[in-house]
């Protein structure tokens, strides 16, 4: 269950993960039920939600370390004067099942504008603003993904240039089926072994051992700053020496501490992103390698032994 703040309006909403057409690189997905939005502190702004898309990889293998999120908004202004609105300002906290409130992702805006949104080059996002005159509606889009930090550059994987993109590692041609592609849409390791012929699994060239040990690095890094939890509370006491040896990422809770500055919420959100993966990197290695060593680098971690691709 998403949800969307916009400065002083909260915006609710839940989607079912289930494509409406195909094509590009993001993919409209249905809204079961209905959107429901409350006005925090300043209802100076009134949002309906438009529509809402997904990156392929979530239809199919759920929220990973390359997963973007789109929405479109139609703000209003309430108010006796312009108001300005910057993607910039917006954030996205999504629920992941209502039965499952530990699954909780919070996203960053990587772009966003003014109009309707376009199928997106992810790596040419920018952040915009729109002004709304007094008593005016306006759309706007904006794509939350991972924090990437200022003055980074990052790199992708040629798993990228694949010409069907998510279909060639996921749903290859099956002889046996008539040629007919296994719609479980579960990852072939045949076909990685088109590349790597030497792979005896999904760790190939030990991609995933890395991205772990970098994972449980950055995981010490963060509890250090007292910013990691398992405990439901009232003491929310950080992860203790077993829980810091299970190596089950996904268990881990943000622990309450405000404030916090941008960077290292960003590093947070980061670390949660990867660790509810189930992928350690085999979409995008490198970048999520330079992920992981930037924010532990951002919040003065310990990087001996450890590299940025």
């Amino acid at each position: 269950m998403p949800t969307v703040k916009v400065r002083s309006l909260q915006v609710v909403f839940v989607f079912a993960v289930a494509a409406l057409g195909c094509g590009g690189l993001f993919h409209p997905v249905t809204l079961p039920r209905p959107i429901s939005m409350s006005p925090m502190s300043d209802a100076t702004l009134s949002v309906e939600l438009g529509h809402v898309f997904v990156t392929g990889d979530v239809l199919h293998s759920g929220m990973g370390e390359e997963s973007a999120l789109a929405v479109v908004l139609g703000i209003t202004n309430n108010g006796r004067e312009p108001y300005t609105v910057s993607a910039g300002s917006m954030s996205c906290w999504m629920e992941l099942s209502p039965d499952l409130p530990g699954e909780t992702r919070s996203f960053t805006p990587a772009g966003g504008g003014e109009g309707d949104f376009q199928d997106a080059d992810l790596d040419d996002l920018k952040i915009g603003s729109i002004t709304i005159p007094a008593g005016a509606t306006r759309h706007t889009w904006v794509v939350f993904r991972g924090y990437r930090f200022a003055g980074k550059t990052y790199g992708t994987s040629q798993h990228a240039s694949f010409e069907k993109g998510c279909v060639s590692c996921h749903m290859p041609s099956v002889a046996e089926n008539q040629g007919v592609g296994d719609h479980s849409f579960a990852p072939k390791l045949a076909y990685c072994k088109t590349c790597h012929s030497a792979a005896t699994s999904f760790d190939v060239v030990s991609g995933q051992t890395t991205v772990k040990a970098g994972l449980q690095r950055l995981r010490e890094t963060l509890n250090n700053l007292s910013l990691l939890t398992r405990d439901a509370g009232p003491t929310f006491g950080p992860l203790d020496a077993t829980a810091l040896a299970d190596k089950n990422f996904e268990l881990d809770l943000a622990r309450p501490k405000n404030p916090v500055d941008a960077d290292t919420a960003g590093a947070l959100y980061n670390y949660f992103v990867l660790a509810r993966g189930s992928a350690f990197g085999v979409h995008n290695p490198v970048y999520t390698r330079q992920l992981i060593f930037d924010s532990i680098q951002k919040l003065a971690g310990d990087t001996t032994g450890i590299s940025r691709p």
